[in-house]
């Protein structure tokens, strides 16, 4: 993401981004598809603050498609992510994030901040045998 005169500059959502609200209506995780090759499609994940419009979290890297989100808690979500194209076995990968504390759980064992989350999802997969 772009940064302004120290400001994250968060481009737009599309208009046709799917969107789930955390149950007191404070957070959202958005899916913002996009065609990576014909008629296969990868969902962007970004979880925001609906409050603030602060980005909480987002990939940097947009083969990152988001396959489901399941709401735990005002500001727990379980994401279950999958990487572009998908080949690995199995393709998919659990991440729990709190948005309040600012920890992540990838698979339900590895402990990190949200900060690092996307660089513990790719090792989980790296580690992951091809189909």
């Amino acid at each position: 993401m772009p940064l302004l005169g120290g400001l994250l500059v968060v481009r737009p959502l599309q208009k046709d981004a799917e969107m789930t609200e955390s149950p007191n209506g404070s957070l959202a995780v958005y899916a913002e598809p996009w065609e990576a090759r014909s008629s296969q499609w990868v969902y962007r994940p970004r979880i925001v603050s609906l409050n603030s419009g602060k980005l909480i979290w987002s990939p940097s890297d947009g083969m990152w498609s988001l396959d489901g989100a399941t709401w735990e808690a005002d500001s727990v979500v379980r994401l279950t992510l999958r990487k572009f194209p998908g080949d690995q076995r199995p393709p998919f990968v659990q991440a729990t994030v709190d948005c309040e504390s600012g920890a992540a759980f990838v698979e339900g064992t590895v402990e990190c901040s949200i900060s690092s989350l996307e660089q513990q999802i790719e090792r989980v997969l790296a580690s992951r045998p091809r189909a």
